[in-house]
C-alpha cells in the first residue's frame, strides 16, 4: 500500500474496497494510502462500507476536487469535513442523519452535490444551513417531505438557486 502513496503523476484512480466488516482496517488502510497521492483529483469508490470517521492525519487527498462512492457508505464518514478542495461529490450513503448533512454543509468549496440515501426514514429530513458553494444539488431517498431550513444551499444574496433540485422519489 506504500507504492499506492508513491504514485505521484496519478490524477484519476477507480478503487474497489472490501466489504465485509472485518476489512475495515484494511479499506482504511488502503484510502489512507490513497489520500497521500499528491496530485490525485478524482476518485471512484466501488464496494459496500462502513468507513472509518477519522483516517491517519498524514491522509489528505489535498488535491481531490471529485469524489464518486458508486458503491455505498455505512454514513457519511467525518473524514469528508477536511476535503476543502472538493467541489463534486457523488455519494451513496445507508444511513442520513443531521451531523451527516453538516459535514456535507460545511465543505467550502463543493459545488455539485449528488447525495442518495437508502434508508427509509419515516420522518421528513431537513437540510440546515450550509453548502455555500453548491450550484447544482440533487437528493434521492425514501422520505415522505424534504424541507429546507433558511440559509440551506444558497445564501440570501444574488446567486441564484441551485441549477437542480431533485426531491425525494
Amino acid at each position: 500500500m506504500q507504492e499506492i502513496s508513491g504514485l505521484t503523476g496519478v490524477t484519476e484512480l477507480e478503487v474497489v474496497l472490501y466489504d465485509q466488516p472485518s476489512d475495515k482496517d484494511r479499506n482504511d488502510k488502503l484510502l489512507s494510502s490513497i489520500g497521500k497521492c499528491a496530485n490525485l483529483e478524482y476518485l471512484i469508490i466501488y464496494g459496500d462500507y462502513i468507513p472509518s470517521d477519522e483516517l491517519p492525519l498524514s491522509t489528505n487527498f489535498s488535491s481531490l476536487e471529485r469524489l464518486k462512492v458508486a458503491g455505498r457508505f455505512g454514513k457519511v464518514p467525518r473524514w469528508l469535513a477536511g476535503l476543502t478542495t472538493l467541489r463534486k461529490l457523488d455519494i451513496r450513503v445507508c444511513k442520513l442523519d443531521q451531523d451527516d448533512l453538516m459535514i456535507l454543509g460545511g465543505l467550502p468549496a463543493l459545488s455539485t452535490l449528488a447525495l442518495i440515501c437508502i434508508y427509509r426514514k419515516k420522518a421528513e429530513q431537513t437540510i440546515p444551513p450550509g453548502f455555500p458553494s453548491v450550484e447544482v444539488f440533487s437528493f434521492d431517498s425514501y422520505v415522505p417531505w424534504v424541507t429546507f431550513e433558511q440559509g440551506a444551499i444558497y445564501a440570501e444574496t444574488e446567486k441564484p438557486p441551485p441549477e437542480a433540485l431533485c426531491l425525494p422519489s
